[in-house]
């Protein structure tokens, strides 16, 4: 009984790490996916518009574009039907910047479309 008891414990040892290797393979396929896709962004949010840019492209978006905003604590989100754009602390250098942003959003969704 011992041996048998032993056996099952080193398998279900080998088992678990086994899939604790196969997972955390899998974390650094993701990791390595995600970091050879993604790219750098930077905009503005001003009055009149939203702009978002990357070192190849320039987009810019006027308020009137979107008819929903959702907001939470750490969130502002901007929608029309499936598309939105998101706003979140850590996209901004400092908490007034954020807090501008706020401002901003709030008072284009309070203006007649």
């Amino acid at each position: 009984m011992d041996v048998r008891r032993f056996v099952l414990s080193n398998l279900g040892a080998l088992i678990g790490g086994l899939l604790w290797l196969m997972q955390r393979s899998s974390m650094k396929a993701k990791r390595k996916h995600y970091n050879r896709n993604a790219f750098e962004r930077f905009g503005t949010v001003a009055e009149d518009k939203i702009t978002v840019a990357t070192d190849k492209t320039k987009t810019e978006m006027q308020w009137d574009l979107f008819d929903k905003v959702i907001e939470t604590d750490d969130l502002v989100l901007v929608a029309k039907d499936k598309e939105y754009m998101a706003f979140a602390p850590y996209m901004f250098s400092t908490k007034q910047d954020w807090e501008t942003c706020r401002e901003i959003v709030k008072r284009n969704q309070m203006k007649p479309q």
